[in-house]
């Protein structure tokens, strides 16, 4: 690998490796999908394998990223912690914006690269 001043090359080769992962996960679903519903078109196994990535990202996250960096205590204190064996509530609202702001983007979405260990 060539040299260079930053660890970007380093952090650009693990994010392709994470969402490759990801990807043929998501594409390996949606081939389990479609024998087990074979009448569904490639929109329909494409949003289940979607939904059901996203809910194994999130349950990553939520169970395994998070609490090593906040500590169980203020996860939680701000109910971040998934709920087990209770009802779910949606609070999903259609209307509202899921963007991020350029703050957020420019500095505390930069977290995760500084956890990156530079060899």
């Amino acid at each position: 690998m060539s040299k260079s001043l930053t660890s970007s090359p380093h952090e650009q080769v693990l994010l392709v490796l994470f969402h490759t992962v990801w990807a043929r996960h998501h594409n390996h679903l949606a081939s389990r999908l479609k024998n087990i519903n074979p009448s569904w078109n490639d929109e329909e196994l494409f949003q289940e394998a979607r939904r059901i990535v996203g809910a194994q990202l999130q349950h990553v996250t939520y169970n395994e990223y998070l609490p090593p960096i906040f500590g169980e205590n203020i996860i939680k204190d701000s109910k971040l912690k998934p709920l087990k064996n209770k009802k779910r509530k949606n609070f999903y609202i259609p209307d509202k914006s899921a963007a991020i702001s350029a703050d957020f983007a420019t500095a505390a979405f930069r977290f995760g690269h500084s956890q990156i260990a530079v060899s």
